[in-house]
């Protein structure tokens, strides 16, 4: 009997414990996690027939945007990634790559962004002409750390072949 009345106190006193539980207020936000992307920044570009230069040391035509998001802090620890649309921006290919032929590499300076087009046969390109592109710019405390916890980009080793 005494099993019968206790048992029922109890799940009373459970059930008022938890209904008198109040939410507190919201606290304020904290600080941006250090591999958050609110400073990463992207643009589409494109360039049209009369951007194009030809460069004949290099047999390839070179385009030049100004990017202000590459920044002196970018080139000394952040990274740039560029890609080369399909014409309609539903296909992105990362750039260095070859595309119809097309031999797409590039290069960046403070506040510039500098793209290549060659042919994979060597010989000199016709006007790449219409092509859009999208620059991304990664500022370093948005970069992911390596597995030692720093921001260093990874070697990337070079070959010769014979």
């Amino acid at each position: 009997m005494k099993n019968n009345i206790l048992i029922p106190l109890i799940a009373c006193a459970v059930a008022l414990g938890f209904g008198s539980c109040k939410k507190g207020d919201t606290g304020p936000q904290g600080p941006a996690g250090r591999n958050g992307s609110s400073n990463v920044q992207s643009v589409s570009v494109t360039a049209t027939n009369n951007n194009w230069v030809y460069n004949t040391t290099e047999d390839s035509y070179d385009v030049s945007f100004s990017v202000p998001a590459v920044t002196q802090s970018v080139l000394d620890g952040g990274t740039i990634q560029v890609f080369v649309g399909d014409g309609t921006s539903s296909q992105w290919y990362a750039i260095p790559s070859a595309y119809h032929n097309y031999q797409y590499n590039f290069d960046f300076q403070l506040g510039r962004v500098n793209i290549y087009v060659t042919l994979g046969n060597n010989t000199p390109p016709t006007n790449p002409g219409g092509v859009q592109f999208k620059i991304v710019v990664i500022p370093p405390a948005s970069k992911s750390p390596n597995a030692d916890g720093s921001n260093h980009e990874p070697v990337i080793a070079t070959f010769t072949v014979s």
